[in-house]
């Protein structure tokens, strides 16, 4: 035995004897009888309903323990604890038996508790039950595999498996118990979901309807945009929206989802103008970055949009930009002082506090 599991062992004995019991003793007090006779573990349990106790430093399943506590069989990893009474938190030593994995899983099967989807329930199979029917029919006349694959759509790599009983080789069995559950508990959940995304393209909220106020929808699921530049939710809720981008130069915001802010005038142009042109971006005609009306939006090229700002007055340049270090008197100074001897840029640079590139960029003519 390692020493890290004689450490942990001494540790469980020490405890065992500081509060005074056995580890049968401490074992046995969580468990209760049931009437059906199975003997209940009242202690932790997973999710799968087994119980969970601490032998020897290291924690196993409780219906494993009550073996090894009740035989002192040290069991090895292939082996299994199987329950006669097919109830998980049971430890009940009469109701358990040593098995393989083998022989567990085809008790599942038999008792209907099997999850495993096979034959035409499985999530990859695309032929049916009834085309396997047909498949083998035709192999028995005789057909090709490449003549049968080719009619019914699949690889003839598949119709070989089935040929050679690798694939398919049974019927597809009935789904059990738990699958049926499982399936109906999907179902219940998927019609949630569409009951929650349910969208009626004329109606939103009687308090928030507007009259003649036209919904369009969005690239995004369940979210839509009016004609007055309003954005509306999955559940018909009229979202609120938020400013970004400074102070001066701004723009309305709106989270279409978790994690995904878009712009409404970029939402607004999409659904009134078409998608967006390679190269293009949503401008406004009149200035107004709060002004996101359909009619007030287009899709323009990157020049465009810049001729835009420059002609309603929101392009800064000179000393109004708000990167700007120097004053349009200052720049006039450097431009008489350059070109000069060797060493102007760097005394430049230290007098008016920019760098030497930006004062060669002046003298060129590029700033």
């Amino acid at each position: 035995m390692s020493l890290g599991k004689l450490v942990r062992r001494a540790d469980v004995d020490n405890q065992a004897k500081r509060v005074g019991k056995t580890t049968e003793e401490r074992f046995w007090e969580k468990t209760r009888r049931e009437p059906s006779g199975c003997l209940v573990w009242t202690a932790y349990r997973t999710a799968g309903g087994y119980g969970q106790f601490t032998l020897n430093g290291r924690r196993i399943g409780a219906h494993r323990a009550a073996w090894i506590i009740a035989t002192g069989e040290e069991l090895t990893r292939a082996q299994c604890v199987l329950h006669v009474c097919d109830n998980p938190p049971c430890v009940e030593i009469t109701h358990l038996r040593v098995g393989t994995t083998a022989e567990n899983t085809a008790e599942k099967i038999a008792r209907g508790r099997d999850f495993y989807m096979r034959g035409e329930r499985h999530g990859a199979a695309r032929i049916p039950e009834e085309t396997i029917v047909k498949i083998r029919s035709m192999l028995a006349e005789g057909i090709t595999h490449a003549r049968i694959a080719e009619v019914f759509g699949c690889s003839r790599t598949h119709v070989t498996n089935i040929s050679n009983g690798k694939a398919r080789k049974a019927p597809s069995p009935q789904p059990t118990a738990l699958m049926v559950a499982m399936a109906l508990q999907r179902a219940r959940a998927q019609s949630y979901r569409e009951r929650q995304l349910i969208i009626v393209e004329s109606i939103v909220h009687p308090d928030d309807a507007i009259p003649w106020e036209e919904w369009r929808p969005t690239r995004f699921h369940g979210y839509w945009v009016s004609s007055l530049a309003r954005v509306r939710g999955p559940r018909g809720t009229i979202l609120a929206q938020t400013r970004g981008g400074g102070e001066k130069r701004s723009y309305f915001f709106v989270q279409c989802g978790a994690r995904n802010t878009r712009q409404v005038h970029w939402l607004v142009c999409e659904a009134f103008h078409g998608p967006r042109p390679e190269g293009m971006v949503a401008a406004h005609n009149d200035g107004d970055s709060f002004n996101n009306l359909p009619e007030n939006l287009r899709w323009a090229t990157p020049a465009e949009n810049q001729a835009d700002r420059r002609a309603h007055g929101r392009l800064k340049t000179g000393e109004e930009h708000p990167q700007s270090r120097l004053t349009d008197l200052q720049v006039q100074e450097i431009r008489k002082q350059v070109p000069g001897p060797h060493g102007t840029l760097e005394r430049l640079a230290r007098e008016f506090g920019v760098s030497a590139s930006t004062i060669a960029r002046i003298r060129d003519g590029k700033r």
